[in-house]
């Protein structure tokens, strides 16, 4: 047999080759790889676009985002919360009132107020759900490294305690009905 290739190998090769040589005329792989006459990038824009594709940090950082908002989500429910329940309590008349601009009764913006609370603790979920299912996938120790992603994720934590919540709770309360 020798250094001969066994006719299977070299019909696989034969394919292989023949996929690349498909594959390169997509316009993505044409972009990214054409060459001029003399062998450099055709685009100057293939450089870059491999070096992004290649580290593709829109994951982590899509994460870390939508982590912010839910944070800011969280917050704003929880003044909301607070602004009923003043109103409610204020011994003044109510003046908050609904999307169609009609005065609430203190007993909507109690309503408001649970509502509000409640809203808020779903949020937490979200975000507890998000930090360890959405953005700890992202971690890819090059570009969203285990450290950066520790060091987000406490400082999330400190900003939900510092507005009075536990981001990682370890045991279930009973919760009162309301």
């Amino acid at each position: 047999m020798g250094n001969k290739k066994p006719h299977k190998d070299r019909n696989q090769e034969a394919i292989k080759k023949a996929k690349i040589k498909e594959d390169m005329k997509h316009p993505i792989n044409q972009l990214l790889n054409e060459t001029d006459d003399e062998g450099n990038l055709k685009f100057p824009i293939a450089p870059i676009l491999r070096k992004y594709l290649l580290a593709n940090p829109d994951p982590a950082i899509n994460a870390m985002r939508l982590s912010n908002s839910l944070v800011h989500e969280l917050r704003w429910h929880k003044d909301r919360a607070k602004n009923y329940l003043d109103a409610y309590k204020s011994k003044e008349k109510v003046e908050m009132y609904d999307k169609d601009g009609k005065q609430l009764t203190k007993a909507e913006c109690y309503t408001g107020h649970i509502q509000e609370v409640q809203v808020g603790f779903a949020v937490l979920t979200k975000l507890r759900e998000h930090l360890v299912n959405g953005l700890l996938p992202t971690v890819d120790e090059e570009i969203f490294s285990l450290e950066k992603y520790n060091d987000f994720v406490m400082k999330t934590k400190k900003i939900v305690e510092d507005m009075g919540y536990d981001l990682f709770p370890d045991k279930v309360e009973t919760i009162e009905p309301l």
